[in-house]
């Protein structure tokens, strides 16, 4: 429920949970919010199944891993991959020792039933990486005078403090934090 609270010269609306307990209406935190939300969209075992599929070949074995790629989970059904119809029959055949394997990880029987699809260009999840860190900038090249200011080289005013910081930038040198 909303209600008007005067702020100085300006009114603002404070949002108040309402309880059984809590009959006036307190704030509530914003944590007990946010964790009970992620709880009802399952993100605590989307996180736990993500996991699981960043570390599929030491669950698995890295030749299972190979022929059998996550590609996800749909409801208590683990999803897997396979290459052809061939390979999807012998892994039906590994069905229980696969759900052995990433429910034991998972420290739950999360998992109850395997199927197996095939992969036709679809992104297994156990290939999925994080993002890389963007290459560096290339190196900017110096002006052809630079530290030709000697007078403001010897300077130690804000002014000459910058510039010999700029000249070190081009030289290569370390910053030393505004020390000669």
């Amino acid at each position: 429920m909303a209600e008007e609270k005067e702020h100085g010269s300006v009114r603002r609306r404070v949002w108040r949970k309402r309880t059984r307990e809590n009959r006036e209406g307190v704030a509530a935190a914003m944590g007990d919010v946010l964790s009970g939300l992620v709880e009802r969209l399952g993100g605590t075992a989307r996180i736990r199944l993500t996991s699981l599929w960043r570390v599929w070949a030491e669950v698995q074995t890295p030749e299972i891993a190979a022929l059998a790629p996550p590609l996800g989970a749909r409801g208590r059904t683990l999803v897997l991959g396979a290459e052809d119809p061939v390979v999807m029959q012998e892994l039906a055949f590994m069905a229980p020792e696969l759900l052995r394997r990433a429910n034991g990880f998972l420290k739950e029987e999360y998992f109850d039933k395997v199927v197996f699809e095939l992969v036709s260009g679809r992104v297994p999840l156990d290939g999925i990486r994080g993002l890389s860190a963007p290459p560096p900038a290339p190196r900017v090249k110096g002006p052809r005078d630079l530290g030709g200011l000697a007078d403001l080289m010897a300077s130690d005013d804000p002014v000459g403090r910058s510039y010999r910081a700029y000249v070190r930038r081009f030289r290569g040198e370390s910053d030393t934090g505004g020390q000669q």
